[in-house]
Protein backbone atom coordinates (compact mmCIF):
# COMPACT_ATOMS: atom_id res chain seq x y z
CA UNK A 1 0.00 0.00 0.00
CA UNK A 2 1.36 3.37 -1.21
CA UNK A 3 1.77 6.76 1.31
CA UNK A 4 -1.54 8.38 -0.34
CA UNK A 5 -3.72 5.12 -0.37
CA UNK A 6 -2.52 4.56 3.60
CA UNK A 7 -3.29 7.98 4.68
CA UNK A 8 -6.63 8.07 2.95
CA UNK A 9 -7.19 4.70 4.40
CA UNK A 10 -6.34 5.94 7.93
CA UNK A 11 -8.16 9.01 7.29
CA UNK A 12 -12.08 7.23 6.72
CA UNK A 13 -11.23 4.17 8.69
CA UNK A 14 -13.99 4.70 11.16
CA UNK A 15 -16.45 5.84 8.36
CA UNK A 16 -15.56 3.07 6.25
CA UNK A 17 -16.48 0.78 9.25
CA UNK A 18 -20.28 1.73 9.65
CA UNK A 19 -20.90 2.91 5.95
CA UNK A 20 -21.38 -0.95 4.86
CA UNK A 21 -18.68 0.41 2.05
CA UNK A 22 -16.17 -2.05 0.76
CA UNK A 23 -13.27 0.57 -0.29
CA UNK A 24 -12.16 3.85 0.86
CA UNK A 25 -12.92 5.21 -2.16
CA UNK A 26 -16.63 4.24 -1.42
CA UNK A 27 -16.53 6.49 1.92
CA UNK A 28 -14.96 9.00 0.33
CA UNK A 29 -17.64 9.42 -2.81
CA UNK A 30 -20.27 8.86 0.03
CA UNK A 31 -19.00 11.57 2.72
CA UNK A 32 -17.13 14.26 0.59
CA UNK A 33 -19.03 14.30 -3.09
CA UNK A 34 -22.39 12.70 -2.21
CA UNK A 35 -22.90 14.22 1.95
CA UNK A 36 -20.63 17.65 1.51
CA UNK A 37 -20.62 18.33 -1.65
CA UNK A 38 -24.23 17.47 -3.11
CA UNK A 39 -26.65 17.34 -0.15
CA UNK A 40 -24.60 19.66 1.80
CA UNK A 41 -25.55 17.62 4.91
CA UNK A 42 -22.08 17.67 6.82
CA UNK A 43 -18.60 19.73 6.04
CA UNK A 44 -14.92 17.63 6.03
CA UNK A 45 -11.95 19.45 7.38
CA UNK A 46 -8.33 17.55 8.21
CA UNK A 47 -7.18 17.65 11.19
CA UNK A 48 -3.65 15.90 11.24
CA UNK A 49 -3.50 12.85 9.89
CA UNK A 50 -7.66 12.61 10.76
CA UNK A 51 -10.55 13.66 8.62
CA UNK A 52 -13.09 15.62 10.67
CA UNK A 53 -16.86 15.61 9.93
CA UNK A 54 -19.26 18.13 11.10
CA UNK A 55 -23.26 17.95 10.10
CA UNK A 56 -24.30 21.14 8.82
CA UNK A 57 -27.64 23.07 9.84
CA UNK A 58 -29.16 21.39 7.01
CA UNK A 59 -28.30 17.97 7.81
CA UNK A 60 -29.52 18.30 11.50
CA UNK A 61 -32.61 19.63 9.60
CA UNK A 62 -32.92 16.91 7.45
CA UNK A 63 -32.01 14.50 10.40
CA UNK A 64 -35.30 16.17 12.66
CA UNK A 65 -37.57 15.56 9.47
CA UNK A 66 -37.14 11.60 9.84
CA UNK A 67 -39.71 9.73 11.56
CA UNK A 68 -38.13 7.90 14.67
CA UNK A 69 -39.58 4.83 15.71
CA UNK A 70 -43.08 5.17 13.27
CA UNK A 71 -42.38 1.55 12.26
CA UNK A 72 -45.26 -0.91 13.28
CA UNK A 73 -42.93 -2.64 15.27
CA UNK A 74 -43.22 -3.31 19.56
CA UNK A 75 -40.18 -4.27 20.97
CA UNK A 76 -40.62 -6.57 23.75
CA UNK A 77 -38.41 -6.80 26.35
CA UNK A 78 -39.24 -10.05 28.33
CA UNK A 79 -38.26 -13.59 30.28
CA UNK A 80 -38.66 -15.96 27.43
CA UNK A 81 -41.01 -18.26 28.26
CA UNK A 82 -43.57 -20.65 25.46
CA UNK A 83 -46.60 -19.97 27.18
CA UNK A 84 -46.60 -16.16 26.49
CA UNK A 85 -45.91 -16.29 22.94
CA UNK A 86 -49.69 -16.09 22.09
CA UNK A 87 -50.11 -13.11 24.00
CA UNK A 88 -47.61 -10.43 22.04
CA UNK A 89 -49.22 -10.24 18.85
CA UNK A 90 -52.50 -7.76 19.07
CA UNK A 91 -53.05 -3.94 18.67
CA UNK A 92 -52.20 -3.42 14.94
CA UNK A 93 -48.53 -3.96 15.50
CA UNK A 94 -45.82 -6.75 15.61
CA UNK A 95 -44.14 -7.85 18.18
CA UNK A 96 -40.04 -8.49 17.80
CA UNK A 97 -38.50 -10.56 20.99
CA UNK A 98 -34.89 -10.59 19.90
CA UNK A 99 -34.98 -14.77 20.53
CA UNK A 100 -37.23 -15.39 17.38
CA UNK A 101 -35.25 -12.61 15.35
CA UNK A 102 -32.89 -14.07 12.90
CA UNK A 103 -29.55 -12.44 13.09
CA UNK A 104 -25.94 -12.25 12.61
CA UNK A 105 -24.71 -9.89 14.88
CA UNK A 106 -23.52 -9.53 18.58
CA UNK A 107 -26.82 -9.89 20.43
CA UNK A 108 -26.54 -6.58 22.46
CA UNK A 109 -25.68 -4.79 19.57
CA UNK A 110 -29.07 -6.20 17.98
CA UNK A 111 -30.73 -5.50 20.41
CA UNK A 112 -30.05 -1.81 21.15
CA UNK A 113 -30.86 -1.40 17.49
CA UNK A 114 -34.13 -2.88 17.34
CA UNK A 115 -35.39 -0.59 20.47
CA UNK A 116 -34.06 2.24 18.31
CA UNK A 117 -36.19 0.85 15.47
CA UNK A 118 -39.10 0.29 17.34
CA UNK A 119 -42.12 2.55 17.81
CA UNK A 120 -42.98 1.42 21.28
CA UNK A 121 -41.73 -0.80 23.78
CA UNK A 122 -43.13 -3.41 26.12
CA UNK A 123 -41.16 -4.67 29.03
CA UNK A 124 -42.13 -7.54 31.13
CA UNK A 125 -40.76 -7.68 34.69
CA UNK A 126 -41.39 -11.01 35.54
CA UNK A 127 -38.35 -13.04 37.50
CA UNK A 128 -36.48 -9.58 37.75
CA UNK A 129 -33.99 -10.10 34.72
CA UNK A 130 -31.31 -7.28 34.89
CA UNK A 131 -31.38 -7.34 30.74
CA UNK A 132 -35.07 -6.04 30.94
CA UNK A 133 -34.21 -3.50 33.29
CA UNK A 134 -31.52 -2.60 31.13
CA UNK A 135 -33.73 -2.74 27.91
CA UNK A 136 -36.64 -0.60 29.29
CA UNK A 137 -33.91 2.29 30.58
CA UNK A 138 -32.38 2.60 27.15
CA UNK A 139 -36.00 3.00 25.50
CA UNK A 140 -36.83 5.28 27.80
CA UNK A 141 -33.41 7.45 27.40
CA UNK A 142 -34.99 7.42 23.72
CA UNK A 143 -37.99 8.43 24.32
CA UNK A 144 -39.84 5.63 23.69
CA UNK A 145 -43.19 4.83 24.93
CA UNK A 146 -42.60 1.97 27.88
CA UNK A 147 -45.28 -0.60 28.63
CA UNK A 148 -44.77 -2.09 31.77
CA UNK A 149 -46.10 -5.47 33.27
CA UNK A 150 -45.21 -8.29 35.42
CA UNK A 151 -46.96 -11.15 36.70
CA UNK A 152 -48.94 -10.41 40.00
CA UNK A 153 -47.12 -12.74 42.13
CA UNK A 154 -43.50 -10.69 41.67
CA UNK A 155 -45.06 -7.45 41.79
CA UNK A 156 -44.10 -7.35 45.36
CA UNK A 157 -40.52 -7.90 44.15
CA UNK A 158 -40.25 -5.24 41.76
CA UNK A 159 -37.30 -2.50 42.01
CA UNK A 160 -38.15 0.47 44.08
CA UNK A 161 -37.48 3.03 40.70
CA UNK A 162 -39.73 1.21 38.39
CA UNK A 163 -42.49 1.01 41.06
CA UNK A 164 -44.09 4.33 40.83
CA UNK A 165 -44.92 3.22 37.17
CA UNK A 166 -48.36 2.03 36.31
CA UNK A 167 -47.59 -1.85 35.34
CA UNK A 168 -50.04 -4.15 33.93
CA UNK A 169 -49.90 -7.08 36.47
CA UNK A 170 -50.84 -10.45 34.81
CA UNK A 171 -51.71 -14.01 35.68
CA UNK A 172 -50.63 -17.24 34.38
CA UNK A 173 -53.95 -18.25 34.42
CA UNK A 174 -55.54 -15.96 32.44
CA UNK A 175 -53.30 -14.74 29.67
CA UNK A 176 -56.29 -13.96 27.45
CA UNK A 177 -57.25 -11.48 30.24
CA UNK A 178 -53.62 -9.77 29.87
CA UNK A 179 -53.77 -9.80 25.83
CA UNK A 180 -56.26 -7.81 26.26
CA UNK A 181 -55.52 -5.47 28.69
CA UNK A 182 -52.22 -4.92 26.83
CA UNK A 183 -54.14 -4.32 23.59
CA UNK A 184 -55.97 -1.86 25.56
CA UNK A 185 -53.24 -0.38 27.03
CA UNK A 186 -51.67 0.00 23.62
CA UNK A 187 -53.68 1.42 22.03
CA UNK A 188 -54.51 3.81 24.63
CA UNK A 189 -51.26 5.01 24.58
CA UNK A 190 -50.40 4.85 20.68
CA UNK A 191 -53.91 3.91 19.02
CA UNK A 192 -54.59 0.70 16.82
CA UNK A 193 -51.68 0.06 14.68
CA UNK A 194 -51.51 -0.42 10.76
CA UNK A 195 -51.41 -3.95 10.79
CA UNK A 196 -54.40 -6.12 10.39
CA UNK A 197 -54.94 -8.70 12.74
CA UNK A 198 -54.70 -12.44 12.60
Amino acid sequence: MDETTAKQFRELLDPLAISWSSEPAEVDFLLRTYLAAEEQFITTDRRGPWLSIVITSRGWKHLDAIPVGSTNIGFVAMWFDTEMDRVWQQAGYAPLRIDKKEHNNKIDDEILASIRAARFVVADFTQQRGGVYYEAGFAQGLGKPLIWTIRDDDLKNIHFDTRQFNHIAWKTSALPEFKLALQRRIEGSLGHGPLEEK
